[in-house]
């Protein structure tokens, strides 16, 4: 009975999203979004695993944004040499096609602050760069 119940647990939990410059577009579209960009051998990237898996959890399925994880290797290599990555791991958010880096802290209460504050559908929040350009205007 505990077995079953978690695999059940396990198998609703978010399914994790295979990103390339393939499936970029579509996956993101209107949506801000919250990325780790990491590399599978790189060893501090397991370290806030836990934290970004729950926060990935809590906040997909909602309308407007998505927490998400690229692997830059393979199929998503393109993208983290697209996004300007240099190092893992990478945090990067707000609009899929203008990404910001992300200097917070890396514990799940700091990551869950930071994204309930700033992640939602694009066309409710101002770009970044949308605002600095407003404030020289």
């Amino acid at each position: 009975m505990i077995y079953a119940i978690v695999i059940s647990a396990l198998l609703s939990s978010t399914a994790a999203i295979e990103f390339s410059e393939k499936n970029w577009d579509a996956e993101t579209a209107g949506k801000s979004v919250f990325i780790k960009f990491y590399a599978p051998w790189c060893g501090h990237c397991k370290k806030p695993k836990p934290d970004w898996d729950k926060l990935m959890d809590e906040i997909n399925g909602g309308p407007g944004s998505l927490v998400a994880d690229v692997v830059c290797t393979g199929e998503g290599q393109s993208l983290c040499q697209k996004h300007g990555v240099g190092g893992y791991p990478t945090l990067k958010y707000g609009d899929p096609g203008d990404l910001q880096d992300y200097q917070g802290g890396r514990d799940f209460k700091s990551l869950k602050k930071f994204a309930d504050e700033n992640l939602g559908p694009l066309h409710c929040r101002a770009n970044p760069s949308d605002q600095a350009r407003a404030g020289r205007a």
